[in-house]
């Protein structure tokens, strides 16, 4: 399956390059690509069958193998191909497409034509080995899309069942040219909407009736990117790279088009804006009678579009069609005929499968290649989803994989490269061009969860391996093209099968047996010959080793993608990792032991994302950074010698993400107010009055994330005073953060006026999400949050942070889209009353709430409404608050975790155990007073997980805590006086006690 997703990125996004075909010309040889390009296609036809049978057939293996290396082979072949120049130079770096595959040497146009007609004779070679082999081709899989006449040809005799649908929508199509402007249309339903959008892209009579056809796959699962899709939409008419649409405007407007939008993600309610954004561009360029033709992807919010979109609904498959396919694909033998209708029709009976158009090829894939006495064992296991019995047999793993979605496959792919760690499969991601750049952080964990079973199926593949144990001679099989590394945390030496044998590695993760990420490996050292070895990677993560310094042969790397080195011990780098002009994301962070960059870092001019983060040895920064013109993240947090950013910012034009908290900083370097494209600035420090800092980030009118770090430095009321709100000058703003630096209570007092003020001047945009407010100094709030925010209706998470003099609480409680909120170090507090639910506020949507640090918190008062209060609220905090006493709220939550010595919690004086009774999981730490859990506690006999930490004094666990029939875990952890407990709780399946001397087992 990795085979095959890489063949297809070179088929689809590297061949069809404008800047490909430019250089093809240029070079001479247009006729030496059309040769490349339809050999490869003819193989894309038949690589199904060969990997299937390839399993059982040596031949067939070898095939396959050979194959996977011409296809590296020819990545590297068009990468010199794209930086090929008439002048012997290296081209620009504009021709370098983020999707491509490819070093960077550099030729002479006779060894690429040489080079180029090798490869020709080659794979006519393996399409000729292919033909003796027997292999059979998947017709739709061996035609290129973009030739049109033949591919027309193709989809009219291969897809079944879907003409009444076709000249349905064409019949919608023609009533739609009489309108005055742009039309859309959704087609929504099961499988086959994207083939039925080609048979309407392919039809006669769209092709007679538009000016322009425009095919845009929507490369992003997670993000709705309108200037993308815009961009996109201006090359294909255009045909040449459109960074500024509007310049090229007068060739794009006016014309009859139809877009076709595969794809298309709008998962989030603030797409609706994007959707909005995109919507009138595409209304604004085209002629009356153009047509939008949208597919939308796996999550997509249909209201978002408005009611003038119309809508087509795909169904199902007839019976008979559904057969017919399933029987096409399965080419099996008349006497297989009755076993295999008979599967079929107690199939059709089967609740937990329907008549889709993917089933429909899997089955009869089944029927084609695996075994017949197995048909009806698999097919019942892919329909019940049961992928561990799927593995017994692995060419239905395959069968499966294959029929996946290829954007979700290869997602999939890094999903089990980078396990553990989110953002780093993100950025992996994005070095290898299966998710555009953007702010990742907005993607929801959730969306990118996987199950194991998701994951295993990629061991039923020849080209991912996980390595458990080294056999001193073993060597990589050449079919492997993704690998990962399970080492021992204790070994010394680097795995040297590494070094030896003939591979096409590209990807390569060195990750622990053990589960344990605190530690490093204790590998000290790095074999020159590893690297000479692995010159096809693209993917190489080596976090959290001790090697003090790369070999200079990780040069040789030349199309490398993605680096990770972070929690390294890395001093110095090589001078040769500034060949890496293909890399698109180096990741130093935690390297504490780094103490510079090298000065041609500059080099690197494909660099995205370079993380520095908590590289505490850092104290500059070479010049040469900013001439990393393509960079759009840079992240310094946490490095506390970096003093100063060096000059020439304003070069970063395309820098998104710029971080430098908790970076000592005195003032911001000129020309980051130039940085027209930047998203998040994470700390603006303050210089002068609110009228400069103004001056300065007026011209970042896309910022969506803002940190304004020492607002004590405004520190009298005409600094305070500006005519202008920071919605005036910021009016994209989602997240905004401000912090004042106090260092005692008088400065607090003293500035009370002016911080006053400054907060009334820094009022933000009605589309903030998140809202930080820290050592802010007045006893009041202004009157943009004394009126209880009223006009930030998006806002989902606030945090306000050691207001030690405030006098009360802001209302929060009419905030409908509020999520979380934390209140931290308000010392005056007494009560949380009528006053911070606000007019018949409830926190409709609030799932989270933590109160810390309130010394003087008493009561939480019930109010009067006609609504249930905090509906959703699922988890609760109480961290140091000493006299709490009286939770006089009903809440629902299953998650309260207890950080506090309190007497009254620990007595029946507490009033709040009955309102608590829904606790599913419970966590008490630091009550060092605490002898015997309270004795109301009993109340909450819902409760399934214990964790108790650090109490002291704890001496036992109560009898009646085993009576609670659905608790399953007990952790207690560092209580030294622990010396008891029913012997009922020690055989719960997650029992665990560690640090409990006393404690018997």
């Amino acid at each position: 399956m990795a085979l095959a997703l890489d063949l297809e990125r070179v088929l689809l996004h590297i061949l069809p390059m404008p800047a490909m075909m430019a250089q093809g010309q240029l070079l001479g040889m247009p006729n030496h690509m059309e040769m490349i390009r339809d050999r490869l296609w003819a193989i894309n036809g038949t690589i199904f069958d060969a990997q299937l049978r390839s399993l059982k057939e040596p031949e067939l293996e070898e095939w396959v193998t050979d194959v996977g290396a011409a296809i590296v082979d020819v990545d590297d072949l068009l990468g010199r191909i794209l930086d090929w120049h008439p002048g012997g130079g290296a081209a620009s770096a504009s021709n370098r497409s983020s999707r491509s595959i490819c070093s960077i040497r550099v030729a002479s146009r006779q060894a690429i034509l040489l080079e180029f007609k090798e490869m020709v004779r080659r794979l006519n070679y393996l399409v000729r080995r292919g033909s003796v082999l027997g292999l059979s081709k998947e017709i739709m899989e061996s035609v290129d899309p973009r030739q049109e006449e033949e591919y027309s040809t193709v989809l009219r005799g291969e897809v079944v069942g879907r003409n009444e649908d076709v000249e349905e929508i064409i019949k919608m199509l023609r009533q739609q040219q009489s309108g005055d402007g742009v039309e859309w249309l959704l087609i929504d339903g099961e499988d086959g909407r994207t083939t039925l959008a080609r048979l309407i892209y392919h039809h006669p009579w769209v092709q007679e009736q538009f000016q322009h056809r425009i095919w845009v796959d929507v490369p992003n699962n997670f993000y709705l990117d309108p200037m993308w899709i815009m961009r996109e939409f201006a090359r294909s008419i255009t045909g040449g790279p459109c960074e500024d649409i509007w310049q090229f405007y007068d060739g794009i407007h006016g014309s009859k088009y139809l877009l076709v939008l595969d794809d298309l993600y709008v998962g989030k309610e603030e797409d609706e804006d994007k959707w909005l954004q995109l919507e009138n561009f595409l209304s604004l360029v085209g002629a009356p009678g153009s047509t939008v033709v949208v597919i939308p992807g796996w999550r997509f919010i249909e209201r978002i579009l408005g009611s003038s979109v119309r809508k087509y609904e795909l169904g199902d498959l007839s019976e008979e069609d559904w057969v017919k396919l399933c029987m096409r694909q399965a080419l099996i033998r008349p006497d297989q005929h009755e076993q295999a209708n008979a599967i079929i029709q107690s199939y059709k009976i089967n609740p937990s499968c329907d008549w889709s158009h993917r089933d429909a090829k899997i089955f009869g894939s089944v029927f084609r290649y695996a075994e017949m006495n197995r048909w009806r064992q698999e097919i019942d296991a892919f329909c019940k989803y049961k992928t561990q019995e799927v593995m017994h047999n692995r060419d239905t793993a395959l069968i499966i994989l294959h029929y996946w979605p290829r954007k979700q496959t290869r997602l999939l792919l890094y999903r089990w490269l980078i396990v553990h760690d989110d953002m780093d499969f993100l950025h992996v991601s994005i070095a290898e061009g299966s998710l555009p750049y953007s702010d990742v952080r907005g993607i929801k964990r959730k969306n990118l969860t996987v199950t194991g079973d998701q994951l295993f199926l990629l061991t039923a593949t020849k080209y991912c391996y996980i390595w458990r144990d080294f056999d001193p001679n073993s060597i990589i099989p050449q079919q492997c093209l993704y690998l990962r590394m399970l080492v021992d945390s204790n070994m010394i030496i680097f795995p040297t099968i590494l070094s030896r044998g003939v591979n096409k590695l590209r990807g390569l993760v060195l990750e622990r047996k053990e589960m344990d990420h605190q530690h490093k490996y204790h590998i000290l050292r790095i074999p020159e010959s590893m690297f000479t070895n692995l010159i096809h990677l693209r993917i190489l993560y080596l976090r959290a080793i001790r090697v003090q310094q790369l070999p200079d042969t990780v040069g040789k790397l030349l199309i490398l993608r993605y680096l990770n080195l972070s929690q390294s011990e890395i001093q110095t780098l090589p001078k040769s990792l500034c060949k890496l002009r293909n890399l698109q994301v180096l990741n130093l962070a935690h390297c504490e032991k780094l103490r510079k960059l090298p000065k041609r870092i500059h080099s690197l001019e494909n660099l995205h994302i370079l993380k520095l983060a908590y590289c505490t040895k850092l104290q500059m920064l070479p010049i040469s950074v900013t001439g990393l013109v393509n960079l759009q993240e840079l992240d310094l947090e946490g490095c506390r010698w970096l003093v100063q950013l060096p000059e020439g910012l304003s070069n970063m034009k395309n820098l998104i993400d710029l971080n430098v908290y908790r970076c000592p900083l005195n003032q911001m370097t000129y020309g980051v107010s130039q940085m027209s494209n930047l998203l998040k600035l994470s700390q603006h420090i303050i210089v002068g009055g609110l009228g400069n800092v103004f001056s300065e980030l007026q011209s970042l009118m896309n910022l969506k994330e803002l940190s304004l770090q020492n607002l004590e430095q405004v520190s009298n009321s005409k600094d305070a005073s500006t005519p202008l709100k920071l919605h005036d000058v910021l009016p994209q703003l989602t997240y905004l953060r401000l912090y004042w630096k106090r260092h005692s209570m008088d400065d607090m007092r003293t500035s009370e006026l002016v911080s006053l003020q400054v907060l009334e001047s820094l009022q933000p945009n009605l589309n903030l999400k998140k809202l930080e407010i820290i050592l802010y100094a007045s006893k009041e709030f202004p009157e943009w949050i004394k009126k209880g925010f009223g006009y930030l209706h998006k806002l989902k998470e606030i945090k306000l942070i050691n207001l030690k003099i405030c006098k009360c609480l802001p209302s929060l409680g009419g905030l409908h889209n509020l999520k979380i909120i934390e209140i931290n170090g308000m010392d005056l507090i007494n009560t949380m009353d009528e006053s911070f639910y606000g007019d018949n506020g409830t926190f409709p949507k609030l799932k989270k709430f933590t109160l810390s640090h309130m010394p003087a918190l008493e009561k939480w008062l019930q109010v009067e409404r006609e609504e249930n209060l905090f509906p959703s609220l699922d988890e609760l905090t109480l961290i140091q608050c000493p006299k709490f006493e009286a939770l006089e709220v009903d809440l629902k939550v299953t998650r309260l975790s207890i950080w506090l010595d309190n007497k009254m919690l620990r007595t029946s004086e507490f009033k709040g155990w009955h309102n608590l009774q829904s606790i599913e999981h419970l966590e008490i730490v630091g009550c060092q007073e605490m002898r015997c859990l309270p004795q109301d506690m009993q109340r909450c006999d819902r409760l399934e997980k214990l964790r108790i930490i650090r109490c002291d004094n704890l001496d036992c666990l109560p009898e009646w805590l085993q009576g609670f029939e659905g608790l399953k875990s007990l952790c207690m952890y560092g209580c030294r006086a622990l010396s008891s407990m029913p012997e009922e709780l020690k055989r719960l399946p997650g029992f665990d006690v560690k640090g409990c001397p006393k404690l018997r087992r």
